[in-house]
């Protein structure tokens, strides 16, 4: 006769392991970082792999290699198409950042309130900031903090590919681990999850698409300095839902202050409206069209939450935590449904929710 453990047994055991569950994540906290994008990564192309093997006679390994060749091979096109653009850009905002500098420094200097000047050291040490970035200290910083990127994304690259290889295998091995009473529930949550994670991050990489192709193309007509610079940071910063594209708006708002229109013969105080009127109406049409457009149904979360949650993310976890930070929401509440379900003796499968 097999002995069951008693309920006390039973919280022990799980109080231990959420205890090392915990000590595990903050001790590897620096490798959760490059997991997360690497499974990320191959959880985007693995429908690919999928259709590969569903629809020609490669198998799976081949399919795996292909798909991860052709990933690679868009990395490596992408930044040589888009590197000596860039670099134009960059050589012809030089001395535009070197006016703006001197604008801000001459501003700052000439700012007083009863005679004192009340950003008395703050100009020294914005000049010093821009003097010091050629500096020789800090050129090493910064081969070094490159280098220990370059480390980090050959890891990373490794990762996907195992990931790729593994995917089936691994949710099998998770499968494995669960008790075969609840299997059937825990395929089933997969299935809303995946749809989830799908619709988000396909979504997401569309949406910073449309984005940075929408703010170039308005920076550009607008007249703004490096206006394929600003569509790049606009596409970055639409990473991270709500918050990412209203930092743009003061961002542009500020670059159209210490500059001037190339197309149009507009004074500061105009050129300086129309184009946070126009960044502004980018972000409105990204939070309240496009995404949920794109979206669809598959993220039914409010507006305020999706704020209020990436706003803590960034605080807490930062970029990385703010970009997954929706899906994870959606993710927590399906699972507190089950258990609710779960706890109520209720059925958390209702025919029109099943999941697949």
């Amino acid at each position: 006769m097999e002995r069951q453990w008693s309920t006390q047994t039973r919280f022990f055991i799980l109080t231990i392991l959420i205890i090392s569950l915990v000590f595990f994540i903050y001790y590897a906290r620096d490798l959760i970082g490059p997991l997360v994008i690497s499974a990320l990564v191959a959880y985007v192309l693995h429908p690919a792999v999928a259709n590969l093997e569903n629809r020609t006679p490669v198998n799976h390994k081949l399919a795996v290699f292909l798909v991860y060749v052709a990933f690679i091979a868009v990395l490596a096109v992408i930044p040589a198409v888009v590197t000596p653009v860039i670099i134009n850009q960059v050589d012809s905002m030089d001395i535009e950042v070197q006016r703006i500098v001197n604008e801000i420094s001459d501003f700052m200097s000439q700012t007083t309130i009863v005679g004192y000047p009340i950003f008395q050291g703050i100009q020294e040490n914005l000049e010093n900031s821009v003097s010091q970035i050629l500096h020789p200290g800090q050129l090493f910083e910064s081969i070094q903090a490159i280098t220990e990127n370059v480390v980090w994304v050959f890891v990373i690259m490794i990762t996907i590919y195992y990931f790729l290889l593994d995917w089936e295998k691994v949710r099998r091995w998770g499968y494995s681990l669960i008790p075969e009473t609840y299997q059937g529930d825990a395929i089933r949550l997969y299935g809303q999850l995946a749809r989830i994670w799908k619709t988000y991050l396909r979504g997401q990489l569309l949406t910073v698409f449309l984005i940075g192709v929408i703010s170039g193309v308005a920076a550009t007509i607008l007249g703004l300095p490096g206006a394929i610079i600003i569509g790049l940071v606009a596409a970055a910063m639409a990473v991270v839902p709500s918050v990412g594209s209203s930092l743009m708006v003061i961002v542009v708002g500020v670059v159209a202050l210490f500059s001037q229109s190339a197309t149009f013969s507009l004074t500061k105080f105009w050129f300086v409206i129309i184009v946070v009127g126009v960044f502004a109406g980018i972000h409105t049409f990204d939070n309240y069209w496009l995404r949920p457009r794109i979206l669809g149904q598959g993220l039914d979360l409010h507006p305020g939450i999706i704020l209020v949650g990436v706003i803590g993310a960034l605080t807490i976890g930062g970029a990385l935590l703010a970009l997954v930070i929706v899906p994870l929401i959606s993710t927590g509440e399906v699972f507190v449904r089950y258990i609710l379900c779960r706890m109520a003796g209720t059925n958390p499968w209702p025919e029109q929710g099943v999941g697949g």
